[in-house]
């Protein structure tokens, strides 16, 4: 299923933002494991499901696009971070002949529909990055990043290195062949935070591929996908 990124802004409810993207509250909580739904906060990063909307009624339309206004410090790289989208997307979508010029008050239009043209988007490390948060950032794994970069050394990525990040979908994941899928065996005691960060992805990765409707409930001999 394909997600999109979304910040939580100041009076935002979980009811709300299901309503502003034709989704459903459960589905956001299952997505992001969220276990009390009442209380989200502002500059929480949330993974919306938009490929697959329950609501079909022709009146919900759900938004292409949000509203961010430039602050003083803001670069485009910085914005695109911050929503998940790439920076040729937004400069391409807000008609900027230079992605570089853009000024504290400025409105930009943060295009927040998934764009299935592409299988892969670039990133450019920042520092401070880490493969596993930028793997938890685009909700792929360690390991996809690795395999799509030729990374000899996880540990070592540079500041200033352009990285392809491939987009996960559902369909990606349905035809992987068993013998290519790495597998986990729930231990006792185990948490899915525990998996997830053993293998270096995310918990709401693991929630989509698993297909897990209630993430705190695992049991010791259940299987897990990891890939």
């Amino acid at each position: 299923m394909e997600t999109i990124i979304y910040t939580v802004r100041s009076g935002d409810t979980l009811f709300d933002i299901a309503k502003r993207f034709c989704t459903t509250v459960g589905m956001i909580t299952r997505y992001n494991g969220i276990i009390e739904p009442d209380r989200i906060y502002p500059d929480q990063i949330l993974r919306i499901p938009v490929s697959e909307i329950p609501t079909k009624s022709s009146a919900c339309k759900p938004q292409s696009s949000i509203d961010y206004i430039v602050k003083s410090g803001d670069t485009l790289s910085s914005i695109s971070r911050m929503h998940g989208v790439s920076v040729d997307r937004i400069a391409e979508y807000n008609e900027l002949s230079d992605p570089d010029d853009i000024k504290a008050g400025q409105v930009l239009k943060i295009p927040i529909t998934p764009n299935t043209k592409k299988q892969s988007q670039e990133y450019t490390v920042q520092k401070g990055d880490t493969l596993t948060s930028i793997a938890d950032r685009y909700d792929t794994s360690v390991q996809k990043l690795v395999r799509k970069n030729n990374i000899s050394d996880p540990d070592v990525i540079i500041e200033g290195q352009t990285l392809r990040v491939p987009s996960p979908t559902v369909s990606d994941n349905a035809d992987m062949a068993d013998n290519e899928r790495t597998v986990y065996t729930v231990q006792e005691g185990d948490t899915l935070w525990q998996i997830a960060r053993k293998y270096g992805v995310s918990v709401s990765y693991l929630i989509n591929l698993n297909r897990l409707t209630d993430p705190e409930r695992i049991y010791p001999g259940q299987t897990i996908y990891i890939n």
